[in-house]
């Protein structure tokens, strides 16, 4: 919680240039976006190439208290219109949390949600190899809600 008030505080002040709110961010997305370390090449190479200035658009300085375009943005009542099996994936320290992912799931014809246990937001590429490759054990209706606990590897 220490965390969220810090970025609550900076976001609302507008002081989000600051070195604590920086820093805080940083813990942040150590815990919900990739929980590796050190991260892997490509998430430092997705917050390196990352345009500030369309994410600020969209988000605002954070996802987790949107301010920009996106703020408010919400197509939940039109997820049932996807007619097709699908999977929803999610970490359990996602920054989309899991109960994010079980509305989502639920609002779907024929959706199946998979919570790996030790991930985040990206750190879902460790538990990718649970799995199936062919897509012959993906979504059927009826089943929701496995939960891997994915081994520990190299990312």
């Amino acid at each position: 919680m220490k965390i969220r008030a810090a970025l609550d505080i900076h976001e609302a002040t507008g002081t989000t240039g600051d070195s604590e709110y920086k820093q805080e961010m940083l813990e942040f997305l150590h815990r919900h976006l990739c929980r590796l370390d050190p991260w892997p090449p490509v998430v430092e190479e997705l917050l390196r190439s990352t345009s500030l200035e369309v994410y600020n658009t969209m988000w605002g300085p954070s996802e987790a208290h949107p301010t920009g375009v996106l703020a408010g943005w919400d197509v939940t009542s039109r997820l049932g219109e996807i007619r097709m099996p699908t999977l929803v994936l999610c970490g359990r320290h996602d920054e989309a949390t899991p109960q994010q992912a079980e509305t989502i799931a639920a609002a779907l014809p024929d959706a199946e949600l998979v919570v790996f246990e030790e991930s985040a937001h990206t750190g879902l590429r460790r538990g990718a190899r649970a799995l199936p490759r062919d897509g012959a054990r993906l979504p059927r209706p009826g089943r929701v809600g496995r939960r891997f606990k994915e081994p520990v590897m190299a990312p």
